[in-house]
């Protein structure tokens, strides 16, 4: 059976065949794929949370900002012993979580 969705074109049709409603052509989504959009959006909105809280930080500022060398001497400056390296891998961390997402999903 053919089937089409303007009624513009129902003289095109052979013998026997009537345009299809928009409801027929254009079904609801169901119920997985509401939930799939869902979780897709949840994600998004994830992404972008922690995309604003990692481009508030001012050593992922600093990264943006400069070139590796600079990084360098700023790490061999700013982490003297073990807290302050925690606390710089802590920061590096939310950075390069944010990368992965936009780059590796």
């Amino acid at each position: 059976m053919h089937f089409i969705e303007d009624a513009r074109f129902a003289h095109l049709l052979p013998a026997g065949c009537a345009p299809i409603s928009d409801a027929e052509a254009h079904p609801p989504p169901t119920a997985e794929e509401i939930a799939a959009q869902a979780a897709a959006e949840a994600i998004r909105v994830a992404d972008a949370e922690a995309k604003a809280i990692a481009k508030a930080d001012n050593v992922v500022k600093f990264l943006c900002n400069h070139t590796p060398a600079e990084v360098e001497a700023y790490v061999q400056a700013q982490v003297t012993d073990l807290p302050s390296a925690r606390a710089l891998l802590k920061r590096f961390g939310v950075a390069l979580c944010v990368l992965a997402k936009q780059s590796l999903r």
